[in-house]
């Protein structure tokens, strides 16, 4: 037997580019982005005809710019991520009605600064933070929900011969 309504439809797109650039400054920049359509065929066993189906997309972007001094370097990396999600179920035989039409989409941003000090042999020290801003809307809240998180961090590593010491501090700052 053949199961009905049982299609997948998929698209899928990466792309990802690197540079080195004068100066020793470094580039990197990718993306990735997919679709995604399902049709959900009923349970095993079950009669009827279904027509319950599934969209799904994702878009992910990063980029990355770093920068080498004599002793230090400086790094800057910002990310975005949007999800969505829709899946219906329509009544047979009534064209262009639900009985479920619920949508999900998120999206988060992330924002990095970070400088490493290796001004003596053995000795190197991190400073950085970062920033991430995240979203959620969702058929079913009456309205989207956001929340963002900033972090403080600095680290340090002393190499002697083969032992390694590391130690870091880090600082969150949330609103919850």
């Amino acid at each position: 037997e053949i199961s009905e309504h049982n299609s997948l439809k998929s698209f899928g797109l990466f792309q990802k580019l690197s540079a080195i650039l004068p100066h020793n400054n470094y580039l990197e920049v990718a993306a990735w982005y997919q679709v995604k359509n399902k049709e959900i065929p009923m349970p095993m066993g079950s009669y009827g005809e279904s027509l319950q189906a599934q969209s799904d997309s994702s878009l992910k972007v990063f980029a990355k710019w770093k920068k080498l001094f004599l002793k230090t370097s400086l790094e800057f990396k910002m990310g975005y991520n949007s999800d969505f999600l829709r899946y219906v179920d329509k009544k047979p035989g009534i064209d262009g009605e639900y009985i479920i039409d619920s949508e999900i989409s998120t999206q988060q941003g992330y924002f990095d600064v970070n400088s490493r000090f290796f001004h003596f042999r053995n000795l190197t020290f991190d400073v950085g933070g970062n920033l991430t801003l995240i979203g959620a809307n969702i058929t079913s809240y009456n309205e989207p929900i956001n929340e963002y998180r900033v972090n403080i961090i600095a680290s340090a590593k002393y190499q002697l011969n083969q032992f390694r010491f590391l130690g870091s501090v880090r600082q969150n700052f949330n609103p919850f």
